[in-house]
């Protein structure tokens, strides 16, 4: 069962849980920890899964980085009692299909001998980028955007991993749809705003990995005149920090425009 710790050296929170017989660390964005303090859970206090869950899914809990300070010392025997067990099981969270981490996780699009979408971690992105035609960050991947990145990109095959996180993002969507279906009268416009608001999103993410592609290939072009190895570099940081910007944002329920997009697909 998940536990809030403090950072020894600053305040700054992270959660402590077990994954598959290992200790995972996540760490917890501002927002992520007044969650867990408007649901109650204080320093030392355990929580469910189902709670951790939800705070990874939109981006406040997360386990890439290295880190925002000096964690709490702790012996084996007490990380044993910190997690009884979860009325969730482990599997709740999405893993690496091929060495099941669950370290920065992105949805890949994958053309080696087969051509199909996974979930791969930064160590297995690295080790297979050559084979890797599209890659983004999971939070930023919603229902929309994943039925949208398989029929554009003509991905007929999913592995477990995403299909398991399709499952999750239909579960996840039947919810909040159900919990609208539950105000009397039913606001259409409620309904309206939760399809178009996902559709929208996952078409502005789409959009955007396309440009950064597009603008690679031209960046690539362009490094036979030298000026490619300068725009690379840029393109790179420009993609992170984009992404960030639109996991905060999103987070917050605000849509997000990201800059220097080509919009195709409308």
């Amino acid at each position: 069962m998940p536990v809030l710790h403090k950072y020894k050296d600053r305040e700054k929170y992270y959660v402590l849980t077990s994954i598959s017989g290992s200790i995972v660390t996540f760490q917890l964005t501002d927002e992520g920890h007044q969650k867990l303090l408007k649901a109650g859970i204080k320093k030392e206090d355990r929580s469910g899964r189902a709670l951790l869950f939800d705070l990874y899914r939109t981006g406040e809990a997360f386990t890439h980085g290295t880190g925002q300070g000096r964690i709490e010392d702790a012996n084996k025997l007490q990380l044993a009692l910190d997690f009884p067990d979860d009325s969730e099981p482990e599997s709740i969270f999405p893993a690496c299909s091929v060495c099941t981490s669950i370290n920065d996780l992105h949805f890949v699009e994958v053309n080696d001998k087969e051509h199909f979408a996974s979930i791969y971690c930064s160590e297995c992105r690295k080790i297979r980028a050559a084979t890797i035609n599209t890659s983004i960050p999971l939070p930023l991947i919603n229902r929309g955007l994943l039925s949208r990145m398989l029929e554009i990109n003509n991905i007929q095959k999913t592995d477990n991993a995403v299909t398991e996180y399709q499952k999750i993002l239909e579960t996840e969507f039947t919810s909040k749809w159900e919990e609208i279906a539950k105000t009397k009268p039913i606001d259409s416009k409620l309904q309206k705003q939760l399809f178009e608001s996902e559709d929208d999103q996952g078409r502005e993410s789409l959009n955007f990995q396309i440009s950064m592609t597009i603008y690679a290939v031209i960046a690539g072009l362009l490094a036979f005149a030298l000026i490619g190895f300068v725009i690379l570099p840029v393109l790179v940081v420009v993609h992170v920090v984009f992404i960030i910007v639109a996991i905060v944002k999103t987070n917050k329920g605000e849509s997000y425009r990201y800059p220097l997009t080509i919009r195709i697909i409308k």
